[in-house]
């Protein structure tokens, strides 16, 4: 990335448009803790440049 980024984003899951939507607030971990990350969810990791 080439920007700055927030530190906390909202966002939200529609379930496809099924009952009410579910809400997030989403923020930044360190790279070194993201094994914590859901399967399949760190796997573009070592695309970072930090």
């Amino acid at each position: 990335m080439n920007q700055l980024t927030p530190e906390r984003w909202p966002s939200e899951e529609d379930h496809d448009r099924h009952g009410e939507s579910t809400r997030f607030e989403c923020f930044w971990i360190p790279p070194e803790t993201a094994h914590v990350l859901q399967p399949g969810q760190g796997a573009l990791l070592g695309l970072l440049d930090v």
